[in-house]
């Protein structure tokens, strides 16, 4: 399986995850070359959805879920998509 964090979670769960999974790949959206700073949300989903294997998105962005556009894209493209509460964003402590 591939797991790759939006960044609305922090890019050190993300490699902290990276760092101890050995059988799956794990990526963050800042690590992935494919994408600039601003690449808007629904770009990076259909950039995603066409890779293989397809991806799992992890997330705390619910605003994806609110914003008809960017809901539309998760069915259109196959993604599976999870949203973890707001709290897991603030996790960036360092």
């Amino acid at each position: 399986m591939r797991f790759f964090f939006d960044r609305s979670m922090p890019i050190r769960i993300a490699r902290m995850v990276a760092a101890y999974e050995t059988e799956h790949t794990i990526r963050h959206l800042d690590d992935d070359a494919r994408f600039a700073d601003s690449t808007p949300d629904m770009e990076w989903m259909r950039t995603i959805a066409a890779d293989t294997p397809p991806w799992i998105v992890i997330s705390a962005d619910f605003g994806i879920l609110r914003n008809k556009a960017e809901r539309a894209v998760l069915p259109e493209s196959g993604l599976t998509f999870f949203c973890f509460n707001k709290a897991w964003a603030k996790h960036d402590n360092p």
